[in-house]
Order: structure tokens, then C-alpha cells, then sequence
């Protein structure tokens, strides 16, 4: 029996795939939802090079705590309970296994990019790698999964 699922998304499109699994699960079990993010940097665009490296990484938190909680406010809305974190920068692979014992979650969801080839030789698989050493179960949904709005 699943009470605490955890969703891990990346801030890309793709990702979004996973909400709609996790919801199923959570009213099926009436669990919690945590939904995570890890601290990535990525390339400034406009102004945002002026930035120091400490004041871009704030502004890239901020950024992903609201996309975090705009998706839980939609959530919340349909009558979930729903907690949000933006994980420390580092690998995304320790930090989500650290967040699923802190948090104790029972499940984690995530997307698998369907990376395959050479793009997953250099990027390696964080669904792949998170199936080996979560600590709970994952529930990996394909590419493919139907992705829309909530």
C-alpha cells in the first residue's frame, strides 16, 4: 500500500507524464503527493548572464519552487495532499534517494526521456539508475505517455 508517492520532474515537458500516474495512485491509496525537483543549472540566456553564480542559482530556485507549485496548487484544487521541494544541487540520482528517505516515500514516479544510443552513453538514464537504487519502487512511465494539462 502506496501513502507517500513521490514525483521527481525536471522542469521539461516530458516530465509531466508522471503527474497523472502519481494522481491515480494517490486517490487510489489517499496519498500524499511530493513532488521534487533537483537544482540544475543551466545555460543563462538575456540578461541573466550578468548574474553572479550564487544570485543565478537563487533566481534558478526560485523558478522551479514555482513550477513545483503551480503544479501542486492544481492538485491540491482537485482534494490531494501535496507537499513540493527543490532539491540541492548535486546528482540528481543521490539527491532523489535522499529526499525518498527523508520524505519515506513508499513510491516514486518519474519519466523515463527514452534517451537510447550515444545520448544515453553521455547523459546516462536517471529512471535506469533510480530502478537500481531507490530504496522503494519505481514507477517509470514511458515517453509516450499521454502528456497534457491536469
Amino acid at each position: 500500500m502506496f501513502k507517500k508517492v513521490m514525483v521527481a520532474l525536471d522542469g521539461s515537458p516530458e516530465a509531466l507524464a508522471a503527474i497523472e500516474p502519481a494522481r491515480a495512485m494517490a486517490r487510489a491509496f489517499q496519498a500524499e503527493i511530493h513532488l521534487v525537483s533537483v537544482e540544475f543549472p543551466r545555460s543563462p540566456q538575456g540578461l541573466e548572464w550578468k548574474l553572479s553564480q550564487s544570485a543565478y542559482l537563487d533566481k534558478r530556485k526560485q523558478e522551479l519552487q514555482h513550477y513545483l507549485d503551480r503544479w501542486a496548487e492544481k492538485l491540491k484544487a482537485e482534494g490531494l495532499s501535496v507537499s513540493t521541494a527543490v532539491l540541492p544541487l548535486g546528482s540528481t540520482v543521490s539527491r532523489l534517494r535522499q529526499e525518498i528517505e527523508h520524505y519515506n516515500a513508499d513510491l516514486l514516479v518519474l519519466c523515463s526521456h527514452g534517451r537510447s544510443g550515444w545520448s544515453r552513453l553521455v547523459l546516462g538514464s536517471t529512471a535506469e539508475e533510480m530502478n537500481r537504487r531507490a530504496g522503494c519502487p519505481v514507477m517509470v512511465v514511458p515517453l509516450d505517455q499521454q502528456i497534457g494539462e491536469i
